[in-house]
């Protein structure tokens, strides 16, 4: 028999294991739990959750096992900050309790098809909570983490120690072995990613990934994008008929224009932080520049964080009519609500950070490219004088990166 606690400690049910030789073994299954009551919640509980969460605080890190049994061989080898879903229902409530404790967890499920099932369930709600995600790989020939332990818990501290991010974990698999000049390999490579792909609703990792597979494979981000777009799960914009015009796509420096609008239109102290680094060259030629523009014209009028009110919104409405290409506010401003629910201050001012840091990369990559077709007609033409110039601003950017 186990006991099972909450996260204050209190104990609220109980799990017990069968007998192997117990006639009630097979029309059982091997652990019978405590029915569903008013203090237990089998779908919230995290088991051990109670003795692990001082040591998931202190390495900002959490390691979810399968079984209850799993988490007791971890505790007692001395890797506390382990934790159990009771099975493999690993639940949005359960990622709901764990988000308050750590920004990273990492999953080591059993190599089964549950296991796995398990996993490809979780990572949704987990990334739209804005935690990392890992992957603990048990060692070849092992079921579980306590077989792992019990043969040799150094073993079991060298697989967490190990632990991969999971989508660099996929990407790296599928684009393992593919060669440059292969474009059916590429294509092959393409396909087993579509599934993981289709679970990443947040703008920012999807975009962040097309991009380094893009890079990786030598091919456009559009072309992954396409490639991709079969599995990729419908926005809550809703489905378009086969009839509709299809949307167009958005580049990855327009989704981190709009996250970051998101964020210091709804942040008066990040707007008030970033403004002066708000440079509109960072931002393709479009509707997002021009409301870099204009917000820092705003701030340099008022000297202000242009708060959510009546008096701001009209003085944007009054600048739109002078500036037509101004985008509407609006669908920018809910961005944050509904891709970062759930984040903490700390997150999302560094999420802010992260957004401009790409868009600066971003910028500098496209003016290089930019620069180097200009050299190349320079060069052309023999104009000495351009060459040098370019020469010179290719120099300042490499600095820049």
């Amino acid at each position: 028999m186990i006991p099972l606690a909450d996260e204050r400690g209190a104990v609220v049910g109980f799990t017990g294991r069968i007998l192997p030789d117990s006639p009630e073994a097979e029309r059982t299954g091997k652990y019978v739990n405590t029915p569903e009551t008013p203090v237990y919640r089998k779908r919230r509980l995290v088991f051990a959750l109670d003795k692990a969460k001082p040591h998931i605080k202190a390495a900002d890190f959490a390691i979810l096992v399968e079984g209850n049994m799993d988490a007791v061989s971890s505790h007692e080898a001395g890797v506390k900050n382990v934790v159990a879903v009771s099975g493999t229902a690993f639940t949005e409530e359960q990622i709901d309790v764990l988000k308050r404790c750590t920004s990273r967890i990492a999953l080591a499920f059993d190599a089964d098809i549950a296991g796995q099932n398990a996993m490809t369930r979780a990572l949704p709600h987990a990334w739209k909570c804005g935690l990392q995600v890992m992957i603990v790989l048990l060692p070849p020939g092992f079921k579980d983490p306590d077989d792992v332990i019990r043969k040799d818990p150094e073993l079991w501290k060298k697989a967490i120690a190990d632990a991969k991010d999971m989508i660099a974990y996929t990407v790296d698999r599928a684009l393992e072995g593919v060669k440059p000049g292969d474009p059916y390999a590429k294509r092959r490579a393409l396909e087993q990613l579509k599934t993981i792909f289709s679970l990443l609703s947040d703008p920012v990792l999807f975009d962040h990934w097309v991009h380094a597979v893009a890079e990786r494979l030598t091919i456009t981000d559009e072309a992954v994008r396409a490639s991709l777009a079969g599995g990729r799960r419908s926005d809550v914009r809703g489905q378009m008929s086969e009839a509709a015009e299809p949307p167009r796509i958005e580049t990855r420096e327009e989704r981190l224009a709009e996250r970051l609008f998101s964020l210091i239109l709804s942040i008066p102290a990040l707007f008030l932080k970033h403004v002066n680094e708000l440079n509109h060259e960072w931002i393709q030629a479009g509707p997002l520049q021009s409301l870099a523009k204009i917000l820092k014209r705003y701030y340099t009028e008022t000297g202000q964080a242009p708060l959510l009110q009546n008096g701001f919104f009209a003085w944007y409405a009054r600048a739109r009519q002078a500036e037509p290409s101004l985008p509407s506010l609006e669908p920018i401003i809910l961005l944050k609500d509904r891709d970062l629910p759930e984040w903490t201050e700390v997150q999302l001012a560094e999420e802010a950070q992260v957004c401009l840091r790409e868009l600066e990369k971003a910028a500098i990559r496209r003016m290089k490219k930019e620069l180097l077709g200009a050299l190349a007609e320079a060069e052309k033409r023999d104009d000495r004088a351009t060459v040098n110039q370019i020469a010179k601003r290719l120099e300042e950017l490499a600095q820049r990166t």
